[in-house]
């Protein structure tokens, strides 16, 4: 059987596979449903907050940066409460895509991996449950303040993606002084 210090590195991995499916589809996606995507009544409108692939590739480099200290703190630490959490929440976050695909009723990217990764993932917290020893009480803490700070670091990076957009643009436009 697997050690902690081996599991806690499938986190960053399924995270960049199902991220490379989102890099490599969210752009020709956004312009294929352009119209369909305007026209949309639901609040939340699906990557709608991603401008470009740049933007997009920035907030998935900064949180597989923190799925990386997440493991290493985790390691170093042996304590694998917060890796646990934020397993939880990366699983928890396939459901959304699911329900993201229904309502909008076509493809949408992430949605291949989600599929293939949800039951993966929900096997990996059982074992992972039962290998640790927690109580149900810690690993249901964990979950629900690694889901809330899921929610806050994605309110900040997208604050920092629309800065990053405006310096790619004055980059791009020679504004940028060498």
């Amino acid at each position: 059987m697997l050690s902690m210090n081996s599991i806690v590195w499938i986190l960053p991995v399924m995270f960049m596979l199902h991220d490379f499916e989102e890099i490599i589809l969210v752009g020709v996606w956004k312009q294929r449903y352009r119209k369909m995507l305007n026209s949309l009544s639901i609040k939340k409108k699906p990557y709608k907050h991603f401008r470009n692939t740049n933007s997009f590739s920035m907030a998935i480099a900064a949180l597989f940066l923190i799925t990386v200290i997440i493991g290493l703190v985790s390691i170093i630490t042996k304590n694998y409460c917060v890796w646990y959490g934020a397993f939880f929440a990366f699983t928890a976050h396939f459901l959304l895509h699911i329900v993201l695909t229904l309502r909008f009723k076509h493809f949408v990217p992430g949605i291949i991996t989600a599929i293939i990764f949800l039951p993966v993932c929900i096997f990996v917290l059982y074992k992972v449950t039962a290998l640790l020893l927690y109580s149900y009480k810690m690993l249901v803490i964990s979950c629900v303040l690694c889901c809330l700070g899921v929610a806050i670091i994605f309110y900040f990076i997208n604050q920092l993606i629309s800065i990053f957009d405006k310096c790619l643009q004055k980059y791009a436009s020679k504004e940028w002084q060498d």
